[in-house]
């Protein structure tokens, strides 16, 4: 088979992208590559020596279409890239939580409004610490006390193919004094599920060790230890909790503002983001309403990104006049 130009350009990509990917003493990560974009390495090597039975365009044209979108990604970055982590006031109110509970022990719980920088900090932690945090996030899917033992043996290199009381030995006998266990999105987990990561930091803390908990999230966390329906089931894990700070869009200042955006100067502009971040879906909105005016060809000064956030349809109700006096 003759290839287009086009299909040429992306097989050529593939094998930048697989060189890129290559383990030190390897030339090559066909498989790796061939992950990432969605078309097997076994494929990929069929279609070249022309023994591939199935749809050779349509494979090909999978190829194309990853590495443009990939390509429209990095150009977009390049406009705009969002800072990686800002040590805005309640990033390090999240992050300087965990650390407490890493040396003190114990369990503790961060709630707060979604785009205030918990994740981030979470992210963040793990990075500085990745020999003494064990971090896990849970989900709709990972929720289970099994699925999140699972997800703690995986960060942790240890078979799954045990039984949940086993592999929760198998966990202990793997961590060690000093480290603690951040789970993500932990609004997800059920009782026992909760329990179950609760009773690790009960169990060092009997033999006079310290491995502390962490649970990060939204206020589902609180519903479930505080509320009318379920703070009696919550009881025992809730008293066991020393700090919990909460954490709301409105805590976001203007120093936070000019942290994640430290290239503008527009006090208007600032002003602008600082009014989105404040609002429901906190930094995050403001970050995504600069891509988006970046993007759409808006502009990031004022006007830009009032058309752009009309398009996002954010609600900016009185906005306008908060932000210029009027």
């Amino acid at each position: 088979m003759e290839f287009t130009e086009r299909q040429k350009w992306a097989l050529n990509e593939f094998d930048k992208l697989s060189r890129s990917l290559a383990k030190p003493g390897y030339e090559t990560s066909d498989v790796q590559a061939g992950k990432l974009c969605g078309v097997a390495s076994s494929t990929i090597s069929s279609i070249r020596s022309g023994k591939y039975k199935g749809d050779t365009a349509f494979q090909l044209e999978k190829l194309a279409v990853y590495f443009e979108t990939k390509a429209e990604a990095e150009k977009a970055k390049k406009t705009y890239r969002p800072v990686e982590y800002a040590p805005t006031g309640t990033s390090t109110l999240v992050y300087q939580t965990i650390r407490n509970i890493q040396v003190m022990g114990g369990f503790g719980v961060v709630t707060g409004d979604p785009g205030v920088g918990k994740t981030k900090a979470v992210m963040k932690f793990e990075k500085d610490n990745p020999a003494s945090c064990v971090k896990i996030t849970a989900g709709a899917c990972i929720r289970s006390t099994r699925a999140i033992l699972k997800e703690m043996a995986l960060s942790l290199g240890i078979t799954l193919s045990q039984a949940s009381n086993d592999m929760y030995h198998s966990i202990i006998n793997k961590l060690h004094d000093g480290m603690v266990i951040v789970v993500d999105e932990a609004q997800h987990l059920t009782y026992d599920s909760m329990e179950a990561v609760r009773e690790i930091s009960d169990y060092f803390d009997e033999r006079g060790q310290t491995c502390g908990v962490v649970l990060v999230g939204n206020d589902g966390i609180l519903e479930k230890l505080s509320g009318a329906k379920t703070a009696g089931k919550f009881r025992q894990t809730n008293g066991r909790s020393w700090q919990n700070p909460e954490i709301r869009t409105s805590h976001i200042s203007m120093n936070d503002i000019k942290m994640i955006f430290p290239t503008f100067e527009d006090e208007e502009v600032l002003k602008l983001l600082l009014g989105i971040a404040q609002a429901d879906l906190g930094m995050r909105a403001a970050v995504k309403l600069v891509i988006s005016a970046n993007q759409s060809g808006s502009g990031c000064d004022y006007d830009g990104l009032l058309k752009a956030a009309k398009l996002a349809n954010l609600k900016l109700s009185n906005l306008r006049r908060a932000v210029r006096g009027k």
